[in-house]
């Protein structure tokens, strides 16, 4: 009967470790993908000043998904390269 309960602690033991690792990890993507998406805005906006362009409202841009954000500020930058030649 110790045996079991024993054994039955470690299992429990083992799967809150497993679970608190796989919730650090999908945090950490979060996060990461939270602070590229955050860059991305900021780079726009900063290429639409260089462009004097109107700036993009903070709101709409939030509202984007990060593949989304990089084509816009990749154009962005193009434009920014093309008018400094």
């Amino acid at each position: 009967m110790c045996d079991l309960r024993k054994k039955a602690e470690i299992d429990y033991n083992w799967g809150l470790k497993a679970a608190k690792r796989e919730g650090r990890e999908i945090g950490l993507e979060e996060g990461i993908e939270i602070g590229e998406a955050k860059s991305l805005r900021m780079t726009i906006h900063f290429c639409q000043s260089i462009l004097v362009l109107p700036q993009t409202p903070l709101a709409e841009l939030e509202m984007l998904v990060v593949d989304d954000l990089d084509k816009i500020a990749t154009s962005l930058q193009s434009q920014v390269r093309g008018s400094a030649s």
